[in-house]
């Protein structure tokens, strides 16, 4: 497997596939941010790329999630499944998870690197945490998006 490493930040991009910003309230809601570069073939035959600071967020009830009874791998693989589709198997992609449950923000502890792998599951020895400076600017983007601000979000 090829283990990718994150890569800095420029900009946040909020995916046009995401639950509309103004619609987040203060409901819950849940998302990744990639932080690697990334293109691979969809099966509809067109070339999908990523870059560091994609960032996908969907409202739990709209993806019929439960954050109260589910576990994080099953509230995370329902998410990403919702993007990616079921063709997942060979992404080897560097990304983070969060959630706001119940008003307040939890951020799971490790960037994965495959979209298959378990949610908390070390990559390597050494774990490559979702750090406090990458949350802070998630929320950041976050905040932008939800005053109406573009799809891009510098930082």
């Amino acid at each position: 497997m090829n283990i990718p490493v994150p890569l800095p930040v420029q900009t946040l991009h909020l995916s046009c596939k995401s639950d509309p910003a103004v619609k987040w309230k203060k409901d819950d809601i849940i998302g990744f941010v990639i932080y690697s570069q990334l293109q691979f073939l969809k099966s509809e035959g067109f070339i999908q790329r990523f870059r560091p600071g994609y960032v996908y967020i969907r409202k739990a009830k709209n993806l019929e999630v439960n954050l109260k009874k589910q576990t994080s791998i099953q509230i995370m693989t329902k998410l990403v499944t919702a993007y990616f589709g079921t063709n997942t198997q060979s992404l080897d992609i560097c990304m983070a998870y969060f959630m706001r449950k119940d008003k307040k923000w939890v951020f799971l502890p490790n960037l994965t690197t495959n979209i298959n792998q378990v949610i908390g599951e070390a990559i390597c020895p050494a774990m490559i945490l979702f750090n406090e400076q990458q949350q802070n600017q998630l929320l950041k983007g976050i905040e932008h998006w939800v005053k109406g601000g573009p799809q891009n979000c510098p930082l």
